[in-house]
C-alpha cells in the first residue's frame, strides 16, 4: 500500500510557497495588492473590482449541472433546505411553464459541505430544450438545457487545453479561438527567452550536458515542464483512443480534421497527434547513451528561479535549467512510450520502432537504478513532484511494456508485483483513483481494456478490480448530498479534488463498458453534475460552461484579474476546486480556514492550491466528456415515475439516500448498485490460469446470500452472493427455484436462464474464478404479484449450499 497522501499535497505546496520572488508587475485588485506567493489583504471581499458583476452570476439555493443534463440520463439537483418534510418542486421550461412536478426527498446533513439538503429527480422528463429550471421553496436554479449533445462541444474544449498550452510553438488563429488567446512561441530561444533547445543541468546535480527538450505541454499556470504529470496526462489521451477502439463507437469523433489543431489533415487522429506533442518532448527528456545513468529520464525541466503573474511564455527571461533524472521519471517513459509504440505501430513503423526502443532503454536504466528518488525538496522555480515510492511505476511499466511485446519477463515482473490488479479505492490513506504519483490503476486498465496474452482468468482478475472500485465509487453518490463519487476523508478534500472526481469517473466508465450495468454510467453522470454546478460553492468548475463558470484559474498568461490587457481562460478548462489543506496564502487570509470540504475553494488567481489548473486535470475532463457524449443517445427511456407526492419525509439525521432506492436510475437496465460489494484489497493476489475444477464438497462447501435490497408492490431489486468455502472453482452455475411467481427481468454481473419458476445463473467472463474463500455477487431485478418469498434453497454446481443468516 503506498501512504502517501499528505506527501502529495506538500510537494505541490512547494510550487508555489517556495515562490519568494517578487512579481515581475505588481498587481492591484480593488482593495487587494498581490506579490507571487505573498498576498495582503484590507478586505474579505473576494470579487475583484475589474471582473465584470455582469460576470458574476447570483447564486441559487437549488444546485443544478448548470451546463444542462441528457434527456435519459438520471437528472438530479441538490436543494439546500432545512425542512424535515419533503417540498414541492416544479420543473420549467423556457417559456416558464411547469412541465413536471413532484416532491423532494430529504437527505439531511451532508458532512462534506455542512449544508441540510433535499434531493430533486426529475429524471421522469425526457424532453428536450434550453432553458430549463427548476423552481422549489421560493427558489429558482439557474438556467439548464436538457439535450443529448450537452457534452459534444466539452470533450472538445477539454482536449484545446493541450494546444493552447504548447510549449514552443506560436499559438495562432483559427486554432487558438479568440485573437486574444494568440501568442508567440515560448521558450524558442528568442530574447528575453533563454529557451528550451540548450538547457543545462542545474548547477550541483552532478551531469554537465545540455539538452534539446524544446516542446511539451506546460503543465499548470507556470512554464514549467514535468515528465510525470506528462506521464498521465498522455496516457489517459492514448487510453481514450485504446479504449475507443476496443469498447467505444465515438474513434471517428477526433479523428484526423476533428479537432481544431495545426496537425488535422496530417492522416493521423488528431487526439494521437495532440499526445505525440508531449511525447516527443519525453523523449527528449531521456539521458544520452554516453552519459552517466543513460537511458534515464530527467524529472523535470523549468526555469531556474520562479517568475509572476502575469507573464506570457515568450516573455519568460529566467534561465531554463533540467533537473536530475529519477526512477519514477524513467518509468513514466518507459510505460507511455510502449502504450505508443503499439498504437503507432500500423501508422508510423519508425516512431512506433523508437518509441519501443525509449521504453526498454528506460525499463532496463530503472531496474539498474530502482531508488532513484525525486525529492519533495527540489521545489525552487517549479513544483517539486516528489515521489518516494515507485514500486507501482514499475508495475505500470511492466504492463505496457507487456501488452506491447508480449515479454514473459515483464508478465513476471506485474504478476508478482504487489501493485498486480490494483485499483485504489480506500480515501482514508491512498490517492484514488490514479494521479501522477498513484500509477498503478494505469497498468491495471491497460490489462483489461488491450487485448494482450492474459488468459480468461486473468483478464477476468484486472476487469474485477476494476469493477469493485467503480462499485465503490459508485455506492458514493448515494452517500453525498451532491452525488459525487467521492466521498470525504477526515482530512478532507485533498489538492486537485475535482480531478478525483474525473478519474473515478474513467473507472466508472470501464465498468459500465465491462458489465453494461448503467448504474455505473449514473455515477459517472453524477461526478460531471457535480463539476458543472451541483455543489455546495453552486459553481461550475470548468471555464466557459454554466451560469456561474470557473473565471480566474491561477495561469501565468490567462491573467485577465491580475492585468486586464491579458486574455481570459478559454473554455473547457477545470480547476482543481475544493482543497481542505489550504497551502495558499490568499485562501488563508479570506477566512477559508476551518472550512467544509466542498466550500475550501475560491475562484482567486492568487488561490493556487484549490483554483489551479493542469494538464492531467484536464485529460481525465476530456475522457468522460467525450464517454457520456458517445452514450447520451444510447440510453433507453426511462421507466421510472417522479418521486410521489405522498413520500415519506426523511427525519433530519437520516442517513444518505440509499444506493438501491427505486428506480436507481432512468434507463431499463439501470439497475442498482450491489451495496455490499466488498472492494478488493490492495495487495490482491494474481488469478491463477488453473484448468475448471469440479467440486467435490458436500453441503457447507458453499454460502449464498439473497437479499431484497428495495420492493414495490409489482417489482423489487435483489442481491445474490456466492462464497466458495471450497476448493477453487474455475465457471459457476447457480440454481434455485422461486416459491411464487416471480419473473427476472434484468440481471447483472451473471448470465441468466429462467424457466418457469427454475432459474440458472452462470458467471460472466470476468467472475468465474472462485478461489477458497473467495466470492462472486450479481443483482436482478424482477416483478411479482402476491407474496415474494425468499428462495429457500440454491445449488452450486450442482451441490447444496447453505443459506446466509
Amino acid at each position: 500500500m503506498k501512504l502517501h497522501f499528505q506527501r502529495r499535497k506538500r510537494s505541490r505546496t512547494l510550487i508555489a510557497a517556495c515562490s519568494t520572488v517578487a512579481l515581475t508587475a505588481s498587481v492591484a485588485f480593488g482593495n487587494i495588492s498581490s506579490v507571487f506567493g505573498v498576498v495582503q489583504h484590507e478586505s474579505s471581499n473576494t470579487t475583484p473590482a475589474n471582473l465584470p458583476s455582469a460576470a458574476l452570476a447570483a447564486s441559487s439555493l437549488i444546485r443544478v449541472n448548470q451546463h444542462g443534463y441528457v434527456p435519459n440520463a438520471l437528472k438530479r439537483a441538490s436543494l439546500v433546505n432545512s425542512s424535515n418534510s419533503p417540498v414541492a418542486w416544479q420543473l420549467r421550461n423556457s417559456s416558464g411553464t411547469t412541465v413536471l412536478s413532484g416532491n423532494t426527498t430529504v437527505f439531511g446533513y451532508d458532512a462534506s459541505s455542512g449544508d441540510t439538503l433535499h434531493i430533486i429527480d426529475f429524471s421522469g422528463y425526457t424532453g428536450t430544450g434550453s432553458s430549463f429550471t427548476l423552481a422549489a421553496a421560493g427558489n429558482v436554479s439557474h438556467p439548464f438545457d436538457i439535450s443529448s449533445t450537452v457534452y459534444r462541444q466539452l470533450k472538445y474544449d477539454a482536449l484545446a487545453y493541450f494546444y493552447h498550452n504548447r510549449s514552443g510553438i506560436a499559438i495562432t488563429m483559427p486554432y487558438a479561438g479568440r485573437n486574444d488567446l494568440t501568442r508567440p512561441a515560448g521558450h524558442i530561444g528568442i530574447a528575453p527567452n533563454r529557451g528550451d533547445t540548450n538547457v543545462p543541468c542545474a548547477g550541483g546535480t552532478g551531469c554537465s550536458y545540455s539538452l534539446n527538450v524544446v516542446g511539451g505541454w506546460y503543465d499548470a499556470g507556470d512554464h514549467g515542464k514535468y515528465v510525470v504529470n506528462g506521464g498521465i496526462s498522455v496516457w489517459t489521451l492514448l487510453n481514450q483512443y485504446e479504449r475507443n477502439q476496443y469498447f467505444g463507437s465515438s474513434a471517428a469523433d477526433f479523428g484526423d480534421g476533428r479537432m481544431n489543431i495545426p496537425e488535422n489533415g496530417n492522416g493521423v487522429a488528431d487526439l494521437l497527434d495532440e499526445a505525440r506533442w508531449e511525447l516527443d518532448f519525453m523523449l527528449r527528456m531521456q539521458v544520452p547513451a554516453d552519459q552517466p545513468r543513460a537511458g534515464m529520464v530527467h524529472h523535470k525541466m523549468h526555469d531556474a528561479n520562479w517568475t509572476g503573474i502575469p507573464l506570457r511564455p515568450d516573455q519568460d527571461s529566467q534561465d531554463r535549467v533540467l533537473r536530475p533524472p529519477s526512477t519514477a521519471a524513467t518509468l513514466n517513459l518507459a510505460a507511455t512510450a510502449a502504450q505508443g509504440s503499439r498504437i503507432w505501430r500500423s501508422l508510423d513503423p519508425a516512431y512506433s520502432a523508437r518509441l519501443l526502443s525509449a521504453a526498454e532503454t528506460a525499463w532496463a536504466a530503472a531496474r539498474a537504478n530502482p531508488n532513484v528518488i525525486a525529492l519533495d525538496s527540489d521545489g525552487t522555480g517549479g513544483g517539486s513532484y516528489g515521489d518516494p515510492q515507485v514500486g507501482d511505476e514499475f508495475y505500470w511499466a511492466a504492463s505496457e511494456l507487456y501488452i506491447t511485446t508480449g515479454k514473459a519477463e515483464y508478465k513476471s515482473y506485474l504478476q508478482s508485483s504487489s501493485y498486480y490488479q490494483d485499483v485504489p479505492s480506500d480515501y482514508s490513506s491512498r490517492e484514488p483513483a490514479m494521479t501522477w504519483g498513484t500509477t498503478e490503476a494505469l497498468g491495471t486498465i491497460s490489462l483489461a481494456v488491450v487485448p494482450n496474452n492474459f488468459t480468461s482468468s486473468e483478464l477476468a482478475g484486472v476487469r474485477n478490480a476494476i469493477i469493485s472500485a467503480a462499485t465503490v465509487f459508485a455506492n458514493n453518490t448515494s452517500t453525498q448530498g451532491y452525488g459525487t463519487p467521492l466521498s470525504a476523508p477526515s482530512t478532507g478534500y485533498p489538492w486537485g479534488s475535482n480531478s478525483f472526481v474525473l478519474n473515478n469517473g474513467i473507472i466508472l466508465g470501464l465498468a459500465h463498458d465491462f458489465t453494461g450495468n448503467a448504474s455505473y454510467l449514473n455515477a459517472m453522470s453524477q461526478g460531471m453534475d457535480y463539476l458543472l454546478g451541483r455543489n455546495a460553492m453552486d459553481k461550475s468548475y470548468v471555464t466557459g460552461y454554466g451560469e456561474n463558470p470557473l473565471q480566474n484559474p491561477h495561469h501565468r498568461f490567462w491573467a485577465f484579474q491580475a492585468n486586464g490587457s491579458f486574455p481570459r481562460p478559454p473554455a473547457g478548462a477545470v480547476s482543481g476546486g475544493p482543497n481542505s489543506a489550504l497551502q495558499d496564502p490568499y485562501a488563508q487570509s479570506i477566512g477559508l480556514p476551518g472550512c467544509k470540504a466542498q466550500k475550501c475553494f475560491v475562484d482567486h488567481i492568487e488561490s493556487w492550491s484549490t483554483n489551479e489548473i493542469t494538464i492531467n486535470w484536464n485529460a481525465p475532463l476530456a475522457w468522460v466528456a467525450a464517454y457520456l457524449d458517445e452514450k447520451a443517445g444510447a440510453l433507453t427511456p426511462p421507466t421510472a415515475t417522479p418521486i410521489p407526492a405522498t413520500a415519506t419525509p426523511r427525519p433530519a439525521t437520516a442517513t444518505p439516500i440509499p444506493a438501491t432506492a427505486t428506480p436507481i436510475g432512468p434507463t431499463a437496465t439501470a439497475t442498482p448498485i450491489v451495496p455490499t460489494a466488498t472492494p478488493r484489497p490492495a495487495t490482491a493476489t494474481p488469478v491463477p490460469s488453473n484448468t475448471p475444477v469440479v467440486p467435490t464438497q458436500t453441503n457447507g462447501s458453499c454460502q449464498v446470500s439473497y437479499t431484497v435490497s428495495n420492493q414495490w408492490p409489482t417489482g423489487f431489486t435483489a442481491d445474490v452472493t456466492i462464497k466458495n468455502n471450497g476448493a477453487a472453482i474455475n465457471g459457476w452455475n447457480l440454481a434455485w427455484t422461486f416459491a411464487g411467481n416471480q419473473q427476472i427481468s434484468n440481471l447483472w454481473n451473471g448470465n441468466l436462464s429462467q424457466v418457469g419458476q427454475a432459474v440458472n445463473v452462470t458467471n460472466v467472463n470476468w467472475n468465474g474464478y472462485l478461489a477458497t474463500g473467495g466470492t462472486a455477487s450479481f443483482g436482478m431485478q424482477a416483478s411479482f404479484s402476491g407474496t415474494n418469498a425468499k428462495p429457500s434453497s440454491f445449488n452450486l454446481n450442482g451441490v447444496a449450499c447453505s443459506l446466509a443468516p
